[in-house]
């Protein structure tokens, strides 16, 4: 049996100053003469479990291979905000923020940018020269949440002159690769099941909300695009009966 469990949270983040005393107000973060800004959020991670068995006997063989990956919280929270959701999260964001730019040509990017990599793989072989079962599952429940986000924040870019661009997107482009693979041998009767589950609640959002932008150029966009791929196979040889299954499913929540 292989299992990977856990969650990688990544953040990039511009906000105002707190302070320890709560009753006093917040202090907005300035800045000033600004050519290019860049808040960049990024998961280019891979995580792997695999599991394997091999079994051989004379009268009877019986084998099973179990991998499992759970990333994040694969339920996500009712109302998709960062307070209930337990997704592993990565996160860009310009917040509370008073920003003047100069030069000729401005850019300013908030970008979170998901291109992690998830394989499970389980594979189970058996040979005998009466019985032999195998079984493989392989299982990969995936939660994640990919934002960028610009919340009341000033930006002006205007001088004349100035090509400026302000840019913010969130995109969830990972891979997600989940094979069982199962192979029965044997005299008299051989049987084999493969099964691969892939629960996938994974989305990205980018938003602007609040504050005032004089830009000359503005690009806002939220792109999810997995690539998920689900293999299920199982085979059985024998010279009297031979009994195999596979199945693979994918369920999108996100």
């Amino acid at each position: 049996m292989a299992l990977n469990q856990g969650t990688e949270d990544v953040e990039a983040i511009v906000d105002e100053k707190t302070d320890t005393d709560t009753t006093k107000n917040p202090k907005r973060t300035t800045l000033s003469n600004v050519n290019s800004l860049s808040v960049t959020a990024s998961d280019s991670s891979g995580k792997t479990a695999v599991a394997g068995g091999v079994q051989a006997a004379g009268t009877a063989a019986v084998g099973g291979a179990i991998a499992y990956n759970e990333i994040g919280s694969w339920k996500a929270g009712t109302d998709h905000t960062a307070a209930s959701d337990r997704r592993q999260q990565l996160n860009a964001e310009l917040n509370h923020a008073d920003i003047t730019t100069t030069g000729t040509a401005v850019t300013i990017d908030v970008k979170a940018n998901d291109t992690a990599t998830i394989g499970t793989a389980a594979a189970g072989a058996g040979s005998t020269g009466k019985v032999a079962v195998e079984g493989a599952a392989s299982t990969a429940l995936i939660g994640r949440q990919t934002r960028a986000a610009m919340t009341d924040t000033n930006l002006d870019a205007t001088v004349v002159g100035q090509a400026s661009t302000l840019t913010v997107s969130a995109t969830n482009g990972g891979k997600i690769k989940n094979t069982a693979l199962v192979l029965g041998g044997s005299g008299i009767a051989s049987a084999g099941a493969g099964t691969a589950v892939v629960n996938d609640s994974s989305d990205a959002a980018a938003w602007i909300s609040g504050g005032t932008l004089n830009i000359g150029n503005l690009s806002l966009a939220a792109l999810s695009s997995n690539d998920i791929m689900t293999i299920g196979a199982g085979g059985a040889a024998s010279t009297a009966t031979g009994i195999a299954g596979s199945v693979g499913v994918n369920v999108l929540t996100g």
